[in-house]
């Protein structure tokens, strides 16, 4: 794809908005969220005060809950570079999940295509996802364990700085990415109340995880499923990088269908909100 500009904004991660040269009227912009990360396997060789626990001559790992003390093994060069590889497995459950939709009045993106009779094109903006190994001033710092699947029975309950080697393969892995993203769980996501009080305290309700099966179901639940209001990052960067603070994010709205095309204008028509750059 070509594109004329870009803008990039740091935060708690990185974006880039790039928007489209004009050659190609079907073209949408793209708005890219990357975040740097840094994994630290812990074990009886590399402790972490609050995580390792020695007892009996046994290596054990307290988990986010810091209730339960669940047996861990050594991590060795395969384990580790499996864990490596896998982890990046989180990019696909969040890039190109969302497209944007900019309001009628918002034509900062807009872009002139002399493509067929000519256009003036209202570009929508596609949401990708990264994540990238960092070793400086990564925005995410993960500690990770090696459970001993020998002994442990009871759930190991993760966060988003604290995983066990068995997150990349179960809904964990969206679910701690979607908090380093910024995002509440699903009750907070829709406005409770009570959720977000809690959340600030520190404290995790079973309720705020979902209460309807289709709650219970999103990403920021217990399960895998996505809705619009989990675009939440990008609409918040979205407002910010355009410098659409009118309304924040609120003037914004996000779909699931990623082959949204950007409205077309033939040239010479007029449009709700005259053509205008940065």
């Amino acid at each position: 794809m070509q594109f004329h500009s870009s803008i990039e904004s740091p935060a708690d991660f990185d974006s880039k908005l790039e928007y489209p040269d004009g050659r190609d009227p079907s073209q949408n912009a793209w708005l890219t969220i990357t975040i740097r990360y840094y994994l630290n396997f812990v074990d009886d060789y590399n402790e972490k005060a609050g995580i390792t626990v020695e007892k009996d001559g046994k290596s054990f790992a307290m988990d986010s809950d810091k209730r339960e003390l669940f047996p861990i093994l050594k991590w060795d060069a395969t384990s580790t570079a499996r864990f490596r590889n896998d982890f990046q497995r989180g990019e696909n459950i969040w890039n190109y999940r969302f497209v944007l939709i900019a309001p009628r009045d918002f034509s900062a993106l807009d872009y002139e295509s002399f493509s067929g009779p000519g256009w003036v094109v209202r570009p929508n903006v596609i949401c990708l996802f990264r994540v990238a190994p960092s070793l400086v001033k990564p925005h995410l710092r993960i500690d990770v364990v090696r459970l001993d699947p020998s002994i442990n029975s009871k759930r190991f309950r993760s966060s988003e700085t604290l995983y066990d080697n068995m997150d990349l393969y179960c809904p964990t892995l969206g679910h701690e990415l979607g908090h380093a993203l910024g995002m509440g769980h699903i009750k907070e996501l829709l406005g409770d109340a009570v959720c977000i009080a809690d959340a600030k305290k520190g404290i995790f309700p079973g309720r705020c995880y979902g209460e309807t099966e289709v709650e219970k179901a999103n990403i920021m639940g217990g399960g895998t499923q996505l809705l619009p209001l989990n675009a939440k990052p990008w609409l918040d960067r979205i407002a910010s990088q355009t410098a659409d603070t009118r309304g924040l994010n609120t003037r914004w709205t996000a779909t699931l269908d990623t082959n949204t095309p950007p409205p077309r204008i033939p040239l010479g028509v007029a449009l709700v909100g005259k053509p205008s750059q940065f």
